[in-house]
């Protein structure tokens, strides 16, 4: 991130931080997220080991993680027991009505399926900051122009 842009657009937005095991995923989600004027991703990763590093490091505002396996459970309440007012969003394929009690359990913030899209996820990011006393400029809602009410298009076309 040596890019002077794109520093001054994280010390002026929301930081958010991407958990997937899938680099399409996270970069999908990170050209949603960047889209929006008032969050920005602050960084990424594919496994929990190097995620809880990073967000000890990066002090994000928010994280959005998947779960997959029962050790992203785990992830996510050795994060929120660390960190226990940073917001975590899941955003994955599991089943809500399984998974969503135990993601909360475990210290998430809030839920989403991966089917809803990406103006949700934003929409999603914004909710848990703002559940989370966010205020501010930066907990104002998102123009999408271009992404509004795209959700089964591609980013970037």
């Amino acid at each position: 991130m040596g890019d002077p842009q794109a520093i001054v657009r994280l010390e002026r937005h929301r930081r958010v931080y991407l958990v997937d095991r899938h680099a399409l995923m996270r970069r999908a989600a990170a050209e949603w997220i960047n889209h929006c004027e008032a969050l920005a991703v602050c960084g990424m990763a594919g496994g929990t080991a190097k995620a809880f590093k990073e967000i000890n490091r990066l002090h994000p505002d928010v994280v959005v993680t998947e779960i997959m396996r029962p050790t992203d459970l785990d992830f996510i309440e050795h994060l929120h027991r660390a960190h226990p007012h940073l917001p975590i969003l899941v955003f994955t394929i599991q089943e809500e009505a399984l998974h969503r009690q135990r993601a909360e359990a475990a210290g998430a913030s809030g839920y989403l399926m991966k089917e809803t899209g990406g103006d949700q996820l934003v929409r999603a990011i914004q909710t848990v900051l703002g559940e989370q006393g966010g205020g501010g400029p930066q907990s104002q809602p998102c123009q999408l122009q271009d992404y509004e009410g795209t959700k089964d298009r591609v980013p970037g076309r």
